[in-house]
């Protein structure tokens, strides 16, 4: 392990150790408590794990069924009481192993209980990934391989075919705007945007209805909607740019390569479509998606940090996995830079400015999963080898059927 990642990862852990108690009351996984207690179980299953850690692990543990039982919490992957539940499905062992009295089964039956009476009613929610039924769907897909019940994923499908626009003749799902927190982007689409993001936009959707289609949940419903949903990426997909998939349909949207917004996200979605459905031609339309972006000069992939959501550190980790499920050694190769572009960054200007400061905070201590130091060094670990490749099925680039591609 490069003496740079180990450099950055006591930094990150006496950072997280010092900080965490301002992620309160967050329970997410995103900004809050799960994701940190996620970092901290996954530090705990590789070979040298931080004895610091372990510690906290059961510190962080309490203060998040502490703040369940306080505060309510949104039917959302990355934002509320599903990503918690995602936590505690996935990483059962390290829980039992803290010795606390917690039901994980009686709770995560609540949890299962309080989404499907809510999926069983017209959802007002949004669609996408981190917030919406993509997100709950995936949530579904596990619980199901857990259970053999499949019907959260299923009430998903089914509330996917409801929220269906026809636009121009082409059905669609569009992010409402009153689900765009951005208000002059608000102005931009009064009627609905066509997001193109993974974290916000139609590749969450294929994420969810690929891995749907791989465990064989609804068909043949879930694969006319995984079908309509790879037709739109592909009208869309702006061929003779730098960038193929820009971050929406219209004006200003962003031109990033990264997980959040971007052509490896997407690629990372068709990919698993393109395997779940046979199709060759897909496959080979990813490929060339990747092989554009891998190639792309520093100063056009919009990357201007080190974190796991919009920068270095996740587009090396998409790299690696889709480099991994190829077989082709030039995206690794390119991976390997921006892991190595990340631990510059550290050691040229130190935590603070390797990643974003949290909106409202200003003393640069970011320790939030999705843009603080626990991401970035989960990522670049995970290509090291450190980690685990399991807690990438939350990003929704990874198959639920064979999480190791």
């Amino acid at each position: 392990m490069p003496a740079a990642f180990q450099a950055l990862r006591r930094a990150a852990n006496e950072q997280l150790i010092s900080n965490w108690r301002a992620m309160k009351p967050a329970t997410s996984l995103s900004v809050g408590l799960a994701g940190a207690l996620m970092y901290c179980f996954e530090d705990a299953s590789s070979g040298d794990p931080d004895p610091q850690l372990q510690s906290l692990s059961k510190v962080l543990l309490e203060g998040l069924v502490d703040a369940l039982a306080c505060e309510p919490s949104a039917p959302s992957l990355y934002g509320g009481i599903v990503g918690v539940a995602w936590l505690f499905d996935n990483y059962r062992a390290q829980l039992h192993a803290l010795n606390l009295s917690l039901d994980i089964s009686a709770f995560l039956d609540e949890v299962d209980g309080l989404l499907l009476e809510g999926l069983c009613n017209t959802w007002m929610g949004p669609y996408d990934l981190t917030d919406g039924l993509a997100g709950l769907g995936l949530y579904g897909l596990g619980r199901g391989q857990q259970t053999g019940d499949f019907s959260i994923a299923a009430a998903c499908l089914k509330q996917l075919v409801l929220m269906r626009r026809i636009v121009e003749g082409c059905p669609l799902w569009l992010i409402e705007s009153r689900h765009i927190l951005d208000e002059n982007v608000v102005r931009q689409f009064p009627d609905g945007q066509l997001n193109l993001g993974l974290a916000h936009g139609i590749p969450g959707l294929v994420s969810f209805l690929a891995n749907a289609v791989a465990l064989g949940v609804e068909e043949p419903q879930t694969m006319e909607l995984l079908e309509n949903a790879v037709r739109i990426l592909r009208k869309y997909r702006v061929a003779d740019s730098e960038v193929s998939f820009p971050g929406w349909v219209g004006p200003d949207a962003p031109r990033r390569q990264a997980w959040c917004y971007g052509d490896p996200g997407v690629a990372c979605a068709l990919w698993l479509a393109a395997k779940a459905t046979n199709d060759v031609a897909l496959l080979d339309e990813v490929k060339s998606v990747v092989a554009k972006c891998s190639a792309l000069p520093e100063a056009l992939t919009g990357i201007a940090d080190g974190s796991l959501c919009h920068g270095s550190a996740g587009f090396a980790l998409l790299l690696h996995l889709l480099s991994i499920n190829a077989g082709e050694p030039a995206w690794a190769s390119s991976a390997c830079y921006w892991v190595q572009r990340a631990l510059d960054q550290f050691e040229c200007h130190g935590l603070v400015r390797l990643v974003p400061s949290l909106p409202g905070r200003v003393d640069g201590h970011n320790v939030s999963l999705l843009s603080g130091t626990p991401g970035t060094v989960l990522a670049l670990g995970t290509v090291f080898g450190r980690y685990s490749k399991r807690w990438c099925k939350f990003l929704g680039v990874a198959s639920l059927a064979c999480p190791a591609s």
